[in-house]
């Protein structure tokens, strides 16, 4: 029969060759220990009996370790840009090999065996990676370093040098603006980090970067709004706000749309008159009896309608020279058919009709539109 065990525990179950936990004894005598650490060494001993008696042999075991040891300072002072990223390093020596943890500004604590988040882990060197820090990230992290053997730990101080957001533009501007033009308003922000930036309507819409609202309002990256065909409803106050980790600034543009100036459109109508002219045209001479009445057709046409006298003539005296007229006039104006008399009894009569051409006044009537409504004076 053979067992080992520690001094410490003597006359206890030694391990045997089923093995307990890191110890095995092997069928041959031999006693094997995984990963040895610090509470491993001291004394251990072994006995081999039979019926005859028993032999014991006595081995001491030392465990060879180094505490970590964090090169460099323990102590640093880090400072680093807002919205930059922020490395820092803590390399740990020691044996066994020390793991490496760190507790960050928030009291958070994070390794490289314990998942961090989206914006801080841990590399397996044991290297702190912050992909975007912020004022508020500034603080103390402490490094430790442990090993069986002991700890070491580093701290870092991180002071994160941020700037307010900055609009370049007047805080505070009157646009006045043609109807139908199109405007330009800008928003230029600087600050540490870089601002984002978006646009309040006055009926509270949120316009935001390369943003297209209602096919006439766009949002460029630079943040300046873009306004097209601009109408009198596109009247109120426009806002502009930038805003980071820092903080955030605002700019009001109050935006007046007037009416372009017309000029005046006059509509022309023109009712062209017409002068008086006799519509009949005998074909063949007009005959009479002396002594008989006769009747003589005066059909006339004009613009305005003339006024036609017919004049009925009754032809009693043979021989005797005359005329006929027949007036077809505007007013004051006429156009006359003259009817030479027989000069013997009896004898045909001839009528010759040869309008007269006259002048008239063309009457012009005019209408005026415009917006806004003008005023006319005449003289």
């Amino acid at each position: 029969m053979l067992r080992w065990c520690p001094l410490a525990s003597v006359g206890t179950d030694a391990p045997d060759s089923r093995g307990n936990s890191r110890w095995m004894v092997f069928a041959n005598g031999t006693l094997s220990i995984t990963q040895v650490d610090l509470e491993d060494r001291g004394q251990y001993l072994c006995t081999a009996a039979n019926p005859h008696g028993a032999a014991r042999l006595l081995v001491t075991l030392s465990v060879v370790a180094y505490p970590p040891r964090i090169t460099g300072s323990r102590w640093q002072l880090l400072t680093a840009h807002s919205g930059k990223p922020v490395t820092m390093k803590c390399k740990a020596e020691g044996r066994p090999s020390p793991t490496v943890s760190w507790v960050l500004a928030n009291k958070t604590y994070i390794s490289d065996s314990l998942a961090g988040n989206n914006k801080v882990h841990v590399e397996t060197d044991g290297t702190l990676i912050i992909k975007e820090v912020t004022v508020y990230d500034r603080g103390l992290y402490t490094c430790m370093a442990k090993n069986p053997a002991g700890t070491d730990k580093l701290i870092v101080k991180l002071q994160v040098i941020a700037a307010p957001p900055a609009i370049l533009e007047e805080k505070r501007e009157r646009v006045e603006v043609m109807m139908g033009e199109n405007l330009k308003l800008p928003c230029t922000v600087e600050g540490n980090p870089q601002p984002t930036v978006h646009w309040v309507l006055s009926d509270g819409t949120v316009v935001k970067p390369l943003q297209l609202l209602n096919a006439k309002l766009f949002l460029f990256s630079n943040g300046t709004l873009y306004l097209s065909s601009i109408t009198s409803s596109d009247s109120g106050n426009y806002e502009c706000i930038a805003t980071s980790s820092t903080g955030s600034e605002r700019r009001v543009v109050s935006l007046m749309v007037q009416h372009r100036d017309t000029l005046p459109k006059i509509l022309i109508i023109l009712e062209v008159g017409q002068k008086p002219s006799i519509l009949i045209h005998p074909t063949r001479p007009v005959t009479g009896i002396s002594g008989e009445s006769l009747s003589l057709h005066c059909l006339s046409d004009g613009n305005p309608k003339p006024a036609t006298i017919n004049r009925r003539h009754i032809l009693i005296m043979s021989g005797q020279r005359g005329q006929n007229t027949c007036n077809s006039a505007f007013p004051l104006k006429s156009a006359n058919v003259k009817l030479q008399k027989p000069v013997h009894p009896m004898e045909a009569l001839t009528l010759s009709l040869q309008p007269q051409l006259v002048h008239t006044k063309v009457p012009l009537t005019s209408r005026v539109y415009n917006e806004p409504p003008l005023l006319l004076s005449s003289t």
